[in-house]
């Protein structure tokens, strides 16, 4: 029932999993990227490279948009494979349980498929355009009603831009932090999006983010019937914010 571009986003998330549980207990080497709470280990390359090998297996000349390798152009068109293959690492490098892999298929803007993995809990979300959002191949459907009835999760970057954007940004937190039942912020964008499309917080406030941080999740919320702010159809891989709030009203087809 579903295309290959979701099949093998969900073998290859899968795969890079079970790789980063098999030596995550292991000496990781840390390096800093941007900032001191931006880090990288030799796991986070293992893991994109294992999971561009998965796609390279099935098809061939693709073009990839990698959080550790960054582009790759292959051939002359406009979509691309969009991979966070561990999202989450100072959790991890931490002992904390809150990390996750994302990948997406992106074709000519149009975000076609995504599938997100939770090594710790082995739990796979996955999403097709127009066919719904699942966990575990269950379908999923939104569950809290407003910002008040539910927690928000925040997500940040390693390091905001400007003096100014990080000003706005902590008051908008102070907001939302009174209004909501209580915000949280995880350390994962991918681990947050995936409870966002299953229901279980209110909603995400996300800023600064890169595209492997939300391309999955995104379709993962809007195909769970969610309000996402960012058109799904016309994905952009730059830096953006964002805003998805979990509502048990039935998507609205664009």
């Amino acid at each position: 029932m579903f295309n290959d571009y979701t099949k093998v986003c969900i073998r290859s998330v899968i795969a890079a999993g079970e790789l980063i549980e098999k030596y995550k207990d292991t000496k990781l080497r840390v390096t800093s990227k941007e900032s001191h709470r931006d880090i990288v280990t030799q796991l986070d390359l293992a893991a994109e490279k294992l999971i561009i090998d998965e796609i390279n297996d099935v098809f061939s000349n693709q073009n990839f948009i990698a959080e550790e390798s960054g582009i790759q152009k292959n051939n002359k068109t406009s979509s691309y494979w969009i991979i966070d293959p561990l999202d989450g690492t100072t959790n991890l490098v931490h002992g904390l349980p809150m990390y996750g892999v994302s990948v997406a298929y992106c074709e000519n803007g149009k975000i076609v498929s995504g599938a997100i993995y939770l090594p710790s809990s082995k739990d796979l979300y996955f999403a097709e355009f127009s066919k719904g959002a699942y966990k575990n191949y269950s379908r999923l459907k939104s569950g809290q009603e407003n910002l008040e009835q539910g927690l928000a999760i925040i997500t940040l970057p390693g390091k905001i831009s400007s003096m100014q954007k990080s000003i706005s940004v902590h008051e908008e937190i102070r907001e939302i932090n009174e209004k909501s039942r209580g915000i949280l912020r995880l350390g994962s964008s991918v681990y947050a999006l995936a409870l966002a499309a299953e229901g279980k917080i209110g909603s995400i406030y996300g800023y600064e983010a890169q595209p492997w941080d939300v391309s999955a999740g995104l379709l993962l919320n809007f195909e769970a019937g969610n309000n996402v702010s960012i058109d799904v159809t016309q994905f952009e891989c730059v830096k953006s914010d964002y805003q998805i709030n979990v509502q048990k009203t039935q998507k609205k087809k664009l």
